[in-house]
C-alpha cells in the first residue's frame, strides 16, 4: 500500500527580519529570519493499492489550522556591479527552512485525531540580489526603488511524524523521512523612501522545494523498523509581504 499526504492552502501571518551589513568596501554580510503562524489549511490523506496512484483504498480530508513555518539564512557576498542606477551582488551561505504541519478533525468523526508532521530543509545556498532606483534624480536619492532576489538551496531533507491514533506505530516518532533536495525562492519588492533612513517595502514572492527519492523508516510499537522508498516530497507556495526598511 502506498500513502500520499497533501497539505493545501496552508496560510497565516508571518514575521520577518533581515540585516544587510557592509563591513569592508564591496563585501556584504546578509542574515534573514522569518516565522509563519499557521491559522488555516487542509490536508488530504490518500492510500493506493497499486503503483502510479491506482486503486484508491482510502481518501479523507482533514483540517490543518495549527502549526508553524520558519526560515533562517546567513551569507557573505561581494558586490560585482555598483552603478549609480543599479547594483548586483551574489552571496554564498547556509540556510534552514522548516514546517510543523498538523492533521486534525475538530468536531468530526475522528475528534481525537492530532497527528503531526515536522519537516526540515538545511544546506548551502547561493543567492543573487539586484536593486535599482526609479526616476532621473542624480544629485539625491530617488524616493522609489526596486529590489529582487533569487536563492537556490542545496538541501538535506529530514522529517519526523507522530500518527497519534495508530497503536501499531511508535510514539512520539512514528516514522522518519530522509532525502536530498533543493529549493528555489524568488522575491521582488518596491520601496518608497519616506525619510533619509527609513522606507516602506511591499512585494510578492514564490518558492518551490523538491526532493528526489529517499528513505521512509517506519517505527513499530512492538519494536523494529520497516524501511521503504520515499518517492519524494514537494512544497510550493506564494508569499506577500509589507514592512519598514531602516538604513
Amino acid at each position: 500500500m502506498y500513502s500520499e499526504l497533501k497539505w493545501q492552502r496552508i496560510s497565516g501571518p508571518a514575521l520577518r527580519a533581515a540585516l544587510h551589513w557592509n563591513p569592508y568596501k564591496k563585501w556584504q554580510l546578509f542574515a534573514d529570519g522569518s516565522r509563519v503562524f499557521t491559522t488555516a489549511g487542509r490536508v488530504q490523506d490518500r492510500d493506493y493499492g497499486l503503483d502510479n496512484r491506482n486503486d484508491v483504498l482510502y481518501d479523507q480530508r482533514f483540517d490543518s489550522h495549527q502549526g508553524y513555518g520558519y526560515s533562517a539564512a546567513a551569507a557573505v557576498g561581494y558586490r560585482l556591479v555598483e552603478r549609480p542606477r543599479w547594483q548586483f551582488t551574489p552571496f554564498i551561505g547556509y540556510g534552514l527552512d522548516g514546517q510543523s504541519l498538523s492533521i486534525l478533525d475538530p468536531g468530526g468523526m475522528v475528534a481525537f485525531l492530532n497527528s503531526r508532521y515536522t519537516a526540515k530543509w538545511k544546506g548551502l545556498l547561493v543567492r543573487t540580489e539586484a536593486s535599482g532606483q526609479f526616476g532621473r534624480r542624480r544629485s539625491s536619492l530617488s524616493r522609489w526603488y526596486w529590489e529582487a532576489s533569487l536563492t537556490y538551496d542545496q538541501a538535506d531533507y529530514s522529517a519526523t511524524a507522530d500518527w497519534n491514533l495508530i497503536s501499531q506505530f511508535a510514539h512520539p516518532v512514528s516514522f522518519r523521512h530522509t532525502a536530498d533536495g533543493y529549493g528555489l525562492d524568488a522575491k521582488t519588492a518596491l520601496h518608497y523612501r519616506i525619510g533619509r533612513h527609513i522606507a516602506l517595502r511591499a512585494g510578492p514572492g514564490f518558492f518551490t522545494w523538491q526532493t528526489g527519492t529517499g528513505i521512509d523508516a517506519l517505527y513499530l510499537s512492538a519494536g523494529g523498523t520497516d524501511k521503504t522508498r520515499l518517492n519524494g516530497v514537494s512544497r510550493n507556495g506564494w508569499t506577500a509581504e509589507a514592512g519598514i526598511i531602516l538604513f
